[in-house]
Order: structure tokens, then C-alpha cells, then sequence
């Protein structure tokens, strides 16, 4: 459900990341799969994303808290990315917060796996462990990625934690949000 580009779900699922992506980026399956192959429909999807994201929150009156949630935040670790998702943010709200919560190297690893068979990849588990936990880049990965976010993002409340446990309730702590857990 969540994967279909024309439910609003899907564009709510990978949205954020679609509307951040440089345009001219060469398109990854995912993009192909929804049809975003193209850097001018990538420009115009951005461009829609941000203003329904605006007239969304206009037609609910009087809204101060908005989660947007990217479970690959890392993807957006280029300048340009970040700083142009910074900035779109930074035009509709007076505050916002960036909460990352790294997983155990070992679950990220089955959990991108996952995705990338999911977009079409078609490599065997063996494979991509040995690629992805022997390559010298990888070393550090969440660390580089997110001090990119910190050096690029324009926000006041940056906050990287393990996760652990309940991901409500940390994520509750995290903000200063109330739940009603």
C-alpha cells in the first residue's frame, strides 16, 4: 500500500526524499518505479509535494506540530539535497527538529537489503553482506551521513540517539511531544 505512487500514502512514504533529491540526479528504480525518471518531473513533483504539504496544513486551521518521517534519512546526505529540504522547511516553519534514531549496524543491514530487493536489486544475501560490511566507505557511514545534515541544515534541534526499545516513546522524549502513549 504504502508503495503505490498514485495513493497519496506512497507520495507521503518517499516524498520528502523525492521533493530533496537534485534533479539531476541520475534516477534510481525507485524513481522509475513511480515514474520519476525524468528531472522535469522530478521538479514539478517537488514543487507539488511542498505546496500540498502548505495547503494540507492550511486546511486544518491551526497547526504547530507537523512529523514528516524518512526512515533513509541518510540518503540525504549531500549538500544539495539537504539544503534545499532545509530551506523548504525553513519557509513554512518557525522551528523544526531533526531526530535520527541509528539502528544496529546488523538490522540496518537485513533492513536495506530488504528495500533494495524490493527496488529491483537482485543480489543474493552473501553478496550483499560482504559488499556492504567490506567496503572501506561504509566504515562510519551513519556518522559521516548525519554530521552532513548538521553541517548543511539550518535547524536549532539536532538530535541523533541509538534506538532502542519503544520508538513512540523515544521519539516522544526526543521532541518534548506528547503522544497520549
Amino acid at each position: 500500500m504504502g508503495r503505490q505512487f498514485e495513493k497519496r500514502q506512497f507520495a507521503r512514504s518517499v516524498g520528502l526524499r523525492f521533493a530533496g533529491e537534485p534533479f539531476d540526479k541520475v534516477a534510481n528504480g525507485l524513481m522509475e518505479q513511480a515514474g520519476l525518471a525524468d528531472p522535469a518531473k522530478r521538479r514539478d513533483y517537488s514543487a507539488k509535494f511542498w505546496d500540498t504539504l502548505e495547503e494540507d496544513i492550511g486546511q486544518e486551521g491551526n497547526i504547530h506540530t507537523v512529523v514528516m518521517s524518512d526512515e533513509a534519512l541518510f540518503v540525504f546526505a549531500n549538500k544539495q539535497m539537504i539544503e534545499g529540504v532545509s530551506n523548504n522547511l525553513a519557509k513554512r516553519f518557525s522551528n523544526v527538529t531533526i531526530v535520527a534514531f541509528v539502528r544496529r549496524p546488523s538490522d540496518y543491514l537485513v533492513s536495506a537489503y530488504s528495500q533494495a530487493i524490493k527496488m529491483g536489486a537482485r543480489k543474493r544475501w552473501k553478496d550483499y553482506l560482504s559488499e556492504n560490511v567490506t567496503n572501506p566507505k561504509n566504515t562510519e557511514i551513519f556518522k559521516k551521513k548525519l554530521m552532513a545534515w548538521k553541517k548543511y541544515s539550518t535547524y536549532d534541534d539536532f538530535v541523533v540517539q541509538p534506538l532502542r526499545g519503544d520508538i513512540l516513546e523515544q521519539f516522544s522524549s526526543a521532541t518534548r511531544l506528547d503522544l497520549a502513549l
